[in-house]
């Protein structure tokens, strides 16, 4: 009997010291267990999991839990509310924010294309592959020719 109760008090020992940690504790985790939840088909417990280290200020939580929000949760997409979590990301100074708000606003198959692979170029230079990625395939779709422009072969 008296084990029982030590065991129970210390359960809830444990459980009132987690709830009191920051709500940023173990942030790293916490992002991992998300992505592998949206990777295993739960963007819904993805999101649930970013949602308190993105209103706590994880720039990295905001850019994920903003594109999940852009994409669709359930087959409702909230692009205002992914557009707060980017720019607030993106003003953090996350490099992924940044091009993820680019693809946003100025997708490939709009009139801005120069502007775009510009952009592109820029993260394309300072060492980020999937926006030289992104970059070639935009020029590619954009030409329609077999041979990639002389500028995607150099991204690539």
């Amino acid at each position: 009997m008296i084990r029982a109760s030590i065991a129970a008090a210390i359960l809830v020992a444990a459980a009132i010291a987690f709830l009191l940690l920051p709500t940023t504790f173990g942030a790293g985790q916490r992002r991992a267990l998300a992505v592998r939840a949206v990777q295993l088909g739960a963007a819904p417990t993805g999101a649930r999991l970013l949602r308190p280290l993105a209103e706590a200020g994880d720039a990295i939580a905001q850019n994920d839990l903003g594109v999940l929000l852009n994409r669709g949760l359930a087959g409702k997409r909230d692009p205002a509310e992914a557009a707060r979590l980017l720019n607030a990301a993106a003003s953090a100074g996350l490099a992924r924010a940044q091009l993820n708000l680019l693809l946003i606003r100025a997708p490939c198959d709009t009139s801005q294309l120069d502007g775009t692979i510009a952009a592109l170029e820029g993260f394309a230079d300072a060492g980020d592959r999937r926006a030289a990625s992104i970059a070639a395939d935009c020029l590619e779709g954009a030409t329609g020719s077999d041979p990639l422009p002389e500028i995607a072969r150099r991204l690539l």
